[in-house]
């Protein structure tokens, strides 16, 4: 009954027709399917220096919420532990990729093979910097651990303040 009495006005028909190809038009583009690159390539020097800088705040970050989790703890369990594992492996993954970001401009481009059957294969002669870059770029053994253990923290967190949540509850009763 409340529909019936609502009278629609012309203007409000045409602000219709002129939003409806609008949305379809922004929906077109956000619907269209791009390639999904994986890799993030640095464009010249300041691309290098900016990424080398975020790594830098990042590690900083780390250490100052592990002086915070470890000077002032604001909990005990699994979840606290997780979190500082998460910290630990966050904090060596950055100093991983500062230092294989580094090589990575000192090491000749022949001493990594880009194509082929195996992309990426050490080619001859093999240096110290040459196989400390390689491993370096293993840096997913500590990115996955790191991300793994932040969303073990975040679980525990949240069943936590359930478990806290229910038991208000009960007590409210």
């Amino acid at each position: 009954m409340l529909v019936q009495s609502i009278r629609f006005s012309p203007a409000l028909f045409r602000l219709r027709n002129i939003i409806r190809p609008i949305f379809i038009f922004c929906l077109f583009f956000l619907l269209r399917p791009d390639p999904a690159f994986c890799l993030q390539v640095h464009g010249g020097n300041e691309g290098l220096y900016t990424h080398q800088m975020a790594h830098l705040f990042f590690m900083a970050a780390m250490v100052f919420l592990s002086y915070i989790l470890f000077r002032h703890p604001l909990g005990h369990g699994k979840g606290w532990q997780y979190l500082k594992f998460s910290l630990l492996f966050f904090f060596i993954w950055n100093i991983n990729a500062f230092i294989t970001h580094g090589l990575e401009l000192e090491i000749p481009h022949e001493a990594i093979r880009q194509e082929g059957l195996l992309p990426n294969a050490l080619c001859t002669p093999l240096t110290f910097k040459v196989c400390i870059y390689y491993i370096g770029k293993f840096d997913h053994l500590l990115c996955v651990p790191a991300m793994f253990c932040l969303a073990m923290a975040l679980r525990s967190f949240c069943s936590e303040a359930e478990q806290r949540s229910q038991k208000d509850r009960a007590e409210a009763i």
